[in-house]
């Protein structure tokens, strides 16, 4: 994403934490470029990890003067290290321009592609779509690139809808595991997987923890994957949600029942949405998309306002779940950041039940089992059980719709460089390029 900074004051700290990370002296820098970083603090940061402009970059778009430049990497005394982005350099047309002046986020692909194509760009390796593969494929010899498939570490893309939604019709209805199933049911997982993700992907269900995770049950990635409308619509009709004249069901209080599926681009490709909502409404459930910012969308979910919740599902694989496991009670991810659902639980939770909403049977005892697991010898007996339990409350509740799994992450690297090992896994769990030393990488043109 792009993000323009408006306030001077937000603009000044952007402009020092980019100029003097606390990985750099003051006194790095290349013979004849300006001051480099290894790593811009506001570049890193989770979950956003945003390209961030301050509006001197604009102003040198229209032709004023700018006040800095930023670049990423840093250079060492006999060797040059830099992979600097030069947003002036960035193809951004009017539409794009517009965009920005109305504070619109812009997908970084978007910017970003004509300078890989050309060569300018000499390693990306987050917010590739799969989808552009082949455009990058093509223009490998012109760009002097090649293209690396690391794999990724979260469950693909999945929907989770609203348990605790504010609505209380809603919140009954999303509450009903029969809901979930039917929902699952609907989905076409190898259309979706052909159409968006070349049949690099597999059919998968939703759960907590990634399949590689030592205590995982193979049947849980496999539960109600089949794609079967026939049987959807037969569960909710089961459910009472009768449809109306124009096809749709109605919610219990004869109200049309519309799910409002509110994305933002950073989560991946919106093309996944409109099947969804392809395959949901030809079961008669009424779906509206919008697209809104990252940071509108984040606090939305945060105060438990949305229907659905779309986020990625990282933070599952073992090493990461087993230091921070809260994709295991709830509200089932950061409540700031990417909550699922449950904040109202989490409240009554942490008030001792003066506050908040009290939680079913099954999901009171889960902050408790989370800490007997932590607890745990990994590899034990106990371990394996308690991590069992845990997971298993909501693969039977079905809370998380699956779709397909992680597709390989596009990742390009220029035949510049030299010193870059094979990609293996590229994932904000392990900070994506860090365990390949970055520091080590060099330029095999630069003396």
């Amino acid at each position: 994403m792009i993000r323009v900074i408006r306030s001077p004051a937000k603009r000044r700290a952007a402009s020092l934490a980019c100029r003097w990370p606390s990985s750099v002296r003051r006194g790095s820098a290349i013979p004849g470029s300006r001051r480099v970083a290894v790593k811009c603090r506001l570049n890193s940061l989770w979950p956003c990890r945003s390209r961030i402009i301050a509006l001197a970059i604009q102003a040198e778009i229209r032709g004023g003067k700018p006040e800095a430049r930023r670049e990423k990497f840093v250079s060492a005394p006999t060797r040059a290290y830099l992979l600097g982005v030069d947003e002036k350099r960035a193809d951004i047309s009017g539409k794009l321009q517009r965009l920005l002046d109305n504070d619109i986020e812009i997908h970084a692909q978007v910017v970003l592609c004509p300078q890989i194509n050309d060569g300018e760009i000499q390693y990306k390796a987050q917010s590739l779509q799969i989808g552009s593969l082949p455009l990058f494929q093509q223009n490998q010899d012109k760009g002097n690139y090649d293209i690396q498939m690391a794999q990724g570490a979260d469950n693909g893309r999945s929907y989770v809808f609203n348990a605790t939604h504010k609505d209380p019709v809603l919140a009954q209805i999303f509450s009903d595991p029969r809901w979930n199933r039917a929902m699952s049911l609907a989905l076409n997982r190898d259309e979706i997987n052909k159409t968006l993700c070349f049949e690099l992907c597999e059919p998968t269900q939703g759960a907590p923890v990634h399949r590689t995770v030592s205590f995982a049950k193979p049947e849980w990635f496999t539960k109600d994957i089949e794609y079967d409308p026939d049987q959807a619509n037969a569960i909710l009709d089961e459910l009472g949600l009768e449809k109306g004249s124009d096809g749709f069901r109605l919610r219990p209080d004869g109200k049309p029942l519309v799910i409002h599926l509110f994305y933002a681009i950073q989560f991946g490709d919106p093309a996944l949405h409109e099947l969804a909502k392809e395959y949901w409404e030809a079961v008669g459930v009424k779906v509206e998309l919008k697209e809104m910012s990252t940071e509108a969308y984040r606090a939305m979910a945060a105060n438990n306002d949305h229907d659905v919740q779309i986020t990625t599902s990282g933070t599952v694989v073992e090493a990461p779940l087993y230091s921070n496991p809260f994709r295991l009670f709830p509200p089932f991810g950061d409540a700031a950041l990417e909550p699922l659902f449950g904040a109202p639980w989490m409240e009554w939770h942490n008030t001792n039940g003066e506050q908040g909403m009290e939680p079913p049977d099954d999901i009171k005892p889960l902050w408790d089992l989370t800490d007997k697991w932590k607890s745990s010898l990994p590899g034990t007996d106990e371990y394996i059980s308690l991590g069992q339990q845990l997971a298993q409350v909501q693969v039977d509740r079905g809370m998380i719709i699956g779709t397909i799994t992680s597709p390989p992450v596009v990742t390009i690297v220029s035949r510049r460089l030299g010193n870059v090992p094979q990609i293996n896994i590229n994932a904000f769990e392990y900070y994506r390029t860090y365990p390949y030393r970055t520091d080590q990488w060099y330029f095999k043109d630069v003396q």
